[in-house]
């Protein structure tokens, strides 16, 4: 601080800083309707922050924690059904251009504008833009408990990503088993190892801001692993929208040609869902032990620190110990 201007951080701060002035900049213009780039970017950008407030909770205040994971939550769920629109128009645009889909992807197409038109004039109704940019003042508190708890960064990290990476494994591992009978109900769950992956990854991310970054070749192959996740989730995401946009227009009894056109375009999305699952089993059984070894070996298991009873507001030190529950 020099003359009551902050000065910019480094580090794993720094990082956090640019994350919460990215989300400040992005916001006014996801909430335009050509800007597809800035609701992507908006969303990502709080996922990441998430998963900060994940890392650093134990070190941190409750009133903190929970006041700026409100806004962070709040903001992923106005721009959810934007993004979800804007990828599936993506793939239809693709899709559209294959013999014998071209109609059904110009009706799904034409349903998915209309809707996010809804949503947009939905977001402009709401809350404004302006005053949601402001609530980013939320950081500045917990900007000031991290930094006081930085020592703390390598336990958090350390505890924290081997937690993650055996969540990870076992969930990968069990969606790769095969012939394998589970009990009803405790089937492979691929959207569970997706959301696992990218809780990994973010807090990889962090530990590369943080001065322990990862060998290239084990990043691209992560990295590459989340794709497959992904496109597996947008091909599984339009597949559902299919399938209940044809029930809700009653397709069945008013245009049975229609219907016949849309399944054969879910079968097509099916088909691809399916084809990036297997991709992401390949890559798993491949290289999933070298990543585990990897990461393991520079992550070693270490207790997070956890928090000590503090009154309101103030600052726990941070120490070691066992894991607080759940």
């Amino acid at each position: 601080m020099s003359n009551g201007v902050q000065m910019p951080a480094a580090g794993l701060l720094g990082y956090l800083d640019g994350l919460v002035e990215s989300l400040r900049v992005l916001l006014p213009l996801a909430a335009q309707a050509d800007q597809v780039e800035a609701v992507h970017d908006a969303r990502v950008t709080t996922r990441r922050l998430g998963a900060a407030l994940c890392l650093f909770e134990p070190v941190i205040s409750r009133k903190s924690g929970k006041r700026a994971g409100r806004l962070l939550r709040s903001l992923r769920r106005r721009f959810g059904d934007l993004r979800d629109a804007d990828v599936m128009l993506e793939h239809l645009a693709e899709l559209g251009r294959l013999r014998g889909l071209a109609r059904a992807a110009r009706w799904a197409a034409g349903q998915l504008r209309e809707r996010r038109a809804k949503d947009l004039a939905r977001l402009a109704r709401g809350e404004r833009v302006e005053r949601t940019a402001g609530r980013l003042a939320a950081w500045q508190p917990l900007r000031r408990e991290i930094r006081e708890a930085q020592s703390a960064i390598p336990e958090l990290l350390s505890g924290s990503l081997h937690e993650q990476l055996l969540a990870f494994a076992s969930a990968a591992d069990a969606l790769c088993e095969k012939g394998r009978r589970r009990p009803t109900g405790q089937a492979a769950d691929p959207h569970a190892v997706r959301i696992a992956g990218k809780a990994l990854r973010y807090t990889l991310e962090m530990a590369r801001e943080a001065d322990h970054p990862l060998p290239k070749e084990i990043l691209k192959t992560f990295k590459n692993m989340q794709d497959a996740l992904g496109l597996w989730h947008d091909y599984a995401v339009l597949t559902d929208h299919l399938l209940r946009q044809s029930r809700k227009a009653g397709l069945a009894f008013h245009d049975a040609r229609l219907l016949r056109a849309v399944l054969r375009l879910v079968a097509e999305t099916t088909r691809r869902a399916e084809r990036h699952l297997d991709e992401f089993r390949q890559l798993w059984s491949q290289s999933g032990m070298d990543i585990a070894r990897t990461i393991g070996d520079l992550f070693p298991p270490i207790a997070r620190p956890v928090k000590a009873p503090v009154s309101a507001g103030a600052v726990t030190a941070p120490g070691t110990g066992p894991d607080p529950a759940g």
